[in-house]
């Protein structure tokens, strides 16, 4: 996070006319002065989904989560991934961890985010370029074989069927593996 400076200059020295010394005080930065997540944009994702998205397409990037905020997020959404899977988290918890989040993250950092503009279709193409496809939750089916995704571990089926809604919600599964693959990422973060 980067703080603001603000000079203040002391009184002249009668003397020679300079100031007597310089003191440089930081400025507080409080949460009113912060530049706010915006959710408000038309298809915009939830606040969940555009935290956690946007959190991993910062990755590579100068804004990306720092090792310094990596175990304070890491903590914040393993609590907040604990509430969802238990289903004993009440709306105020959720969105307390998801506002405590977003004050982990430094103004640059959501500014960032909210410029990448997120919406259902960034999240389709960013969940293809990884190899991750999204179900509606709806449909239904048997049989056995050898197809698409016979060959993935257990881990990476786990993945798929998170992502296609594999509780029937496919925003629950979604929200809960990029929850998932968020975790892991800042778990390699150093």
């Amino acid at each position: 996070q980067t703080m603001a400076l603000e000079v203040v200059e002391l009184p002249l020295q009668a003397e020679t006319g300079t100031p007597a010394e310089t003191e440089i005080v930081p400025e507080s930065t409080t949460p009113a002065e912060r530049i706010p997540l915006d959710y408000t944009f038309q298809d915009a994702l939830s606040p969940r989904l555009l935290l956690s998205l946007g959190s991993l397409e910062l990755a590579d990037t100068p804004e990306a989560i720092t090792s310094e905020q990596a175990p304070e997020l890491l903590m914040l959404w393993q609590t907040l991934e604990n509430l969802t899977r238990s289903g004993t988290g009440a709306d105020e918890e959720v969105n307390a961890l998801l506002q405590q989040i977003e004050l982990t993250l430094s103004s640059e950092q959501v500014a960032a985010i909210n410029a990448l503009q997120l919406t259902q279709v960034h999240l389709q193409t960013w969940a293809a370029e990884n190899g991750i496809t999204i179900g509606t939750g709806t449909g239904q089916g048997t049989g056995q074989g050898m197809g698409q995704g016979s060959n993935l571990t257990a881990e990476e089926k786990a993945t798929r069927q998170a992502l296609n809604g594999g509780t029937g919600n496919s925003e629950n599964g979604l929200s809960t593996t990029l929850t998932q693959l968020l975790i892991t990422y800042l778990e390699n973060i150093q």
